[in-house]
């Protein structure tokens, strides 16, 4: 039996993300053009959330639903304890409403060049 840590490492490294991104790496590039190393809380956040429905919570065809499922898996961070950490206050932001601006953006966030830009 493998440890639970190397399951859920296995599982981030092929689960599908939407947008032809397989794997935590190919998702963090595709959608913020960065490292997964590099993701902050909000930018996890909303990957976490796609892992659900890729397509469903697509940021660029669907975001109302893309921004609901991300405030969604804010919130139950939150709820368990596991907020912002050392990016403090980050979610609390993102999550206290700088996220809603008036474009089509999920998360604050907007697509450039084929990547999510957050504030």
């Amino acid at each position: 039996a493998l440890p639970k840590e190397e399951i859920l490492e296995r599982y981030l490294n092929t689960v599908f993300f939407g947008n032809n991104a397989y794997g935590i790496a190919a998702a963090a590039e595709t959608y913020f053009g960065k490292t997964a190393l590099e993701l902050t809380f909000t930018e996890s956040a909303f990957l976490a959330g796609l892992v659900r429905s890729p397509s469903g919570f697509d940021p660029i065809n669907e975001p109302e639903r893309s921004r609901a499922r991300w405030l969604q898996v804010v919130a139950r961070l939150e709820d368990e304890g596991k907020g912002a950490g050392e990016n403090e206050g980050e979610g609390e932001e993102m999550h206290g409403g700088q996220a809603s601006g008036g474009d089509s953006s999920s998360l604050g966030c907007a697509p450039s060049k084929g990547v999510l830009e957050c504030p």
